[in-house]
């Protein structure tokens, strides 16, 4: 009898385990407003979020995704209002989706934000947010504000940002534009680098690119950490090549533009398309000064 009470406790504490105590139905009303749940929550899973974003799924799963919730708000003669809920696993992996879909920065909801019209996007913790009207009535925009309040009052964990992105300068670098990834097609966002991962850039290397203005256009800034010394010393070569033996920092003119790069213990700098080499060879001082 003792055996199976053990059996039983240990079966209990495993199921509330999987149970939503703690999950982001939790974060959300019963309804909002004059606007109630249309249909049961759906939720999507790694192996078939390709069924509920086709097309997108890849930008979460490239970051490490565990769950995403799904609920449609409805109220007749009203647009429906489509909330989903992203568990990322871990908070930089909720800021590195913020990111990629943020053109502004904000602090209005969670720890970032961008209000949109008919849209609010934010993420906290381990958790990305999106909340969107089928289209826009001062009425629905006031509710989709009230319910991205909601959720975010009511998701009690936060977190940090990536350590790596606080080393971008912040002189010059143009708001909204910084973007935090571990998966090396996203290093071709701003600028094309080349078509394979060049650098080396897996799960466990943390990325982020920014993009900086100067009278002459814009240039950008790739910072990579690398688990250990000897991969970044193989990505600097999988970059520079032949001159990957010359002294760092290291530059190369492309037309009328300036590329440079630098590598010290587990980090690697790339400047790309600055408009003089003194620019770009200043920005690279500047990222290692403190290191």
């Amino acid at each position: 009898m003792k055996i199976n009470l053990c059996v039983i406790f240990s079966l209990l504490v495993i199921m509330q385990g999987f149970t939503s105590e703690n999950g982001p139905d939790t974060f959300l009303p019963p309804r909002a407003g004059d606007w109630k749940p249309a249909d049961p929550d759906r939720y999507f899973y790694p192996e078939n979020l390709f069924d509920y974003i086709n097309g997108g799924a890849e930008l979460y799963l490239s970051y490490g995704f565990r769950e995403v919730l799904s609920r449609r708000y409805e109220c007749p003669g009203k647009p429906f209002i489509q909330v989903e809920i992203f568990d990322m696993i871990e908070p930089a992996n909720a800021y590195g989706i913020y990111t990629q879909t943020r053109e502004e920065e904000g602090n209005q909801y969670g720890q970032g934000s961008q209000i949109l019209p008919g849209a609010v996007l934010f993420w906290k913790g381990p958790y990305y947010v999106s909340v969107i009207s089928e289209y826009e009535t001062s009425e629905s925009e006031e509710m989709i504000r009230w319910l991205a309040g909601y959720i975010d009052s009511h998701i009690s964990v936060s977190g940090a940002a990536p350590d790596i992105v606080s080393a971008l300068p912040p002189k010059g670098l143009v708001e909204g534009s910084v973007v935090y990834f571990r998966h090396y097609i996203w290093a071709n966002r701003y600028y094309y680098i080349a078509d394979g991962n060049i650098f080396g850039i897996e799960n466990d290397t943390h990325c982020c690119l920014g993009r900086y203005t100067s009278p002459r256009g814009s240039y950008y800034v790739l910072l990579m950490d690398f688990p250990s010394g000897e991969r970044a010393e193989a990505a600097w070569r999988g970059y520079w090549e032949e001159k990957a033996g010359e002294p760092s920092p290291l530059t190369e003119q492309e037309g009328d533009r300036w590329h440079a790069g630098h590598r010290q213990g587990t980090r690697m700098a790339m400047v790309f398309r600055a408009p003089d080499r003194e620019t770009a060879m200043e920005m690279v001082r500047e990222i290692f000064s403190s290191e």
